[in-house]
């Protein structure tokens, strides 16, 4: 069911981000901005981009005001494989892909 594949698609979403985490180097500068972001903010990166808030507040960690939906974009933006898999989680949670997953049940169901 729905709910299965996206749970495991979120599970899998924290292993990608934690290997791509630790790709970074911690004491460098910019890297290790990039490692506590995607620390700290992980969450933002996994709730509907529609759901973000669009008010920008000041968040030392980026030194700058700016929005949750923009922290998301940003965190996205640290690797391709985050951005893809992030879009991807993100198709799932819409309406489109439970009409597509509607119709493929009635397609498999029809052969039985």
């Amino acid at each position: 069911d729905r709910f299965h594949i996206v749970q495991h698609l979120t599970n899998a979403f924290k292993m990608i981000r934690i290997q791509e985490m630790n790709k970074l180097n911690r004491h460098s500068g910019e890297e290790a901005k990039k490692y506590r972001r995607l620390k700290r903010f992980w969450r933002l990166s996994q709730k509907d981009y529609s759901c973000l808030s669009s008010e920008s507040k000041y968040y030392p960690l980026f030194d700058r005001y700016i929005s949750a939906q923009d922290i998301a974009l940003e965190l996205a933006n640290y690797s391709p494989v985050l951005g893809s898999l992030s879009s991807c989680v993100e198709s799932l949670k819409t309406d489109s892909f439970r009409l597509l997953l509607f119709s493929f049940l009635i397609r498999v169901l029809r052969w039985f």
